[in-house]
């Protein structure tokens, strides 16, 4: 699997992560019927790594669970905003 990095949420990452390391964890939302699993990205390399892969994108580690897995042959990080608050945000995706 590729994982695509855009040029804006790569200056993002360089400016806040202070090792150039993100990891995206698969979060669950639930409501009344099914459970919803998303990703999330978040700064920062996690405790335990035996429970990711790793991926390496110029100077920055993409450490991301075993189950996590593309829809196609790639995934895209992109930094998103809503109102003020900046984010980083995964495309195509799917959990199996």
């Amino acid at each position: 699997m590729e994982i695509i990095i855009e040029d804006k949420a790569k200056e993002y990452i360089r400016k806040k992560a202070k090792d150039n390391s993100i990891k995206i964890e698969l979060v669950e939302a639930s409501n009344c019927w099914v459970p919803i699993v998303e990703p999330s990205v978040e700064m920062g390399k996690p405790k335990d790594i035996s429970q990711y892969n790793v991926y390496e994108l110029d100077d920055i580690k993409i450490y991301y669970k075993k189950e996590f897995r593309g829809m196609g042959e790639q995934i895209k990080i992109k930094l998103d905003r809503y109102l003020f608050m900046k984010y980083l945000k995964v495309d195509g995706y799917t959990i199996i």
